[in-house]
């Protein structure tokens, strides 16, 4: 018998969104990791990095639409990691804004489709 996957979703605060865009991820000290952004949620993203980050490390995403004609950055925390692949936590304290950059990205994505 197959396990049963829906309990690791039904724990998730909100649900996730394929999104599948660039990305970089830039670290306190400059240090500028590309990635690709697998999926985008109201409390984090995933993403594939070129590069090593730590869990518990804070990171900026940059979220790069179609031929960079806009840039959205979001602070963000590593949740988890798993070779390359990454869990970001948004560490954004206004709902508000929050809910605004991620508007914001979402719109570019869709004009770029």
């Amino acid at each position: 018998a197959l396990p049963d996957l829906s309990a690791q979703y039904e724990r998730r605060r909100n649900p996730r969104v394929k999104v599948e865009t660039l990305l970089t991820a830039i670290t306190k000290d400059g240090q500028k990791l590309t990635g690709y952004c697998r999926d985008l949620s109201r409390d984090g993203s995933s993403a594939l990095i070129w590069g090593e980050l730590s869990v518990g490390q804070e990171i900026c995403l940059a979220f790069r639409t179609l031929g960079d004609k806009e840039v959205i950055m979001i602070p963000a925390i590593v949740r988890s990691s798993v070779a390359s692949r990454y869990g970001f936590e948004f560490t954004v304290s206004d709902p508000v804004e929050l809910e605004s950059l991620l508007v914001k990205t979402c719109r570019a994505f869709a004009m770029d489709s």
